[in-house]
């Protein structure tokens, strides 16, 4: 599928529902790779054809898109068939052959709460300027290293 069939199936999609759309139903219906529609999604919405309802949950890089609906200028190519010509011409047939938002991120890495500790005291160390202070800060961090807790695995 182009990316302008695509555009186009979206907008006959939420013009024929009448009320914004799950992302998961859009890709059951118009039958297409959920990243594709993400980003097909994110480009009608940056030209003001749909409005997408979206959040960022906790540590996330990309939105999540719960709902789409269409916007005036949207609904306005649904009902004339030139418009949408114009704007979604079958004639270009580009393809989005490399989904890749969002895209596979590395794993994260593991590290011990111990390691993080001795990366403090580094820091410590490199940047602490009264010497007393810096004495309790590292006993301080070398108590917490004695903790069963330091032994487990920290994910950054």
């Amino acid at each position: 599928m182009t990316n302008n069939e695509l555009s186009r199936k979206v907008i006959a999609l939420l013009a024929e529902r009448k009320k914004p759309v799950k992302f998961q139903e859009m890709v059951e219906a118009i039958s297409v790779d959920a990243r594709t529609l993400f980003k097909n999604l994110f480009y009608l919405e940056e030209h003001g054809y749909i409005l997408l309802s979206t959040s960022y949950p906790p540590e996330a890089i990309y939105p999540q898109i719960h709902f789409a609906r269409l916007r005036d200028p949207g609904l306005e190519l649904a009902k004339d068939p030139g418009k949408l010509d114009e704007a979604f011409p079958l004639t270009d047939t580009a393809r989005d052959h490399a989904p890749h938002l969002p895209p596979d991120l590395p794993a994260r890495k593991k590290v011990t709460y111990a390691e993080v500790l001795e990366r403090l005291a580094e820091e410590v160390k490199a940047h602490a300027r009264d010497k007393a202070k810096q004495k309790r800060l590292l006993q301080k961090i070398a108590d917490l290293k004695k903790l069963a807790l330091a032994k487990r695995p920290v994910s950054l």
